[in-house]
């Protein structure tokens, strides 16, 4: 079966903030998902609890060096195998049934982007290109941001982004690139 999406979540000691995460992710019953660990060289045993897991939706991904943590975030992303890769910070929350909505959205779709609503804005597609700069926020926290892994693997190098690195909105660079090459949405699905 091929994996819609990855969950994304670059993490640096904060094992007991990202257990609880991943412990709820898992109540998902399907496996069209996995969840994506990008460990900074944690000190805390996050290594030893993740490797733990027995899921086969739980993969663990240990940087060879302590990276800038901007760049932890880029290259939680590109360790993705999943079509689309949600971006969850390792403190927040993620609410397993609206993760099945955003699941169920994203079938037979082709988006480049997606961006969670939290203020009753509804669901609504945007075209690709102006459409989707125009109506897209950019600046928002990051957490609940999907990206079209396919694209970003086909057209978007990661060391690309290191020059983005001064800014704190770095993964804006990766969403402006993604939506030129297909349709965005905007969906209020409340999934974090």
């Amino acid at each position: 079966m091929d994996l819609m999406l990855s969950i994304c979540i670059p993490t640096y000691n904060r094992i007991n903030e990202l257990t609880e995460l991943i412990d709820a992710v898992l109540t998902i019953d399907r496996d069209d998902f996995e969840i994506v660990i990008t460990d900074n060289q944690s000190t805390d045993g996050t290594r030893d609890v993740i490797t733990g897991y027995s899921d086969s939706r739980v993969r663990y991904c240990e940087n060879a060096e302590p990276l800038p943590a901007l760049l932890n975030t880029i290259r939680s992303i590109y360790n993705a195998r999943g079509k689309y890769a949600l971006y969850c910070n390792d403190r927040d929350l993620l609410f397993p049934e609206s993760i099945g909505k955003l699941l169920k959205f994203l079938e037979n779709k082709e988006l480049s982007f997606v961006l969670n609503s939290k203020f009753g804005e509804g669901t609504v597609e945007y075209k690709k290109g102006f459409d989707s700069l125009f109506h897209q926020d950019l600046c928002r926290h990051p957490s609940g941001m999907v990206f079209n892994r396919r694209i970003i693997e086909k057209y978007i190098d990661e060391d690309s982004f290191q020059k983005h690195l001064a800014s704190i909105y770095t993964y804006d660079f990766l969403m402006i690139d993604l939506l030129s090459y297909e349709n965005s949405a905007l969906v209020d699905l409340q999934y974090w």
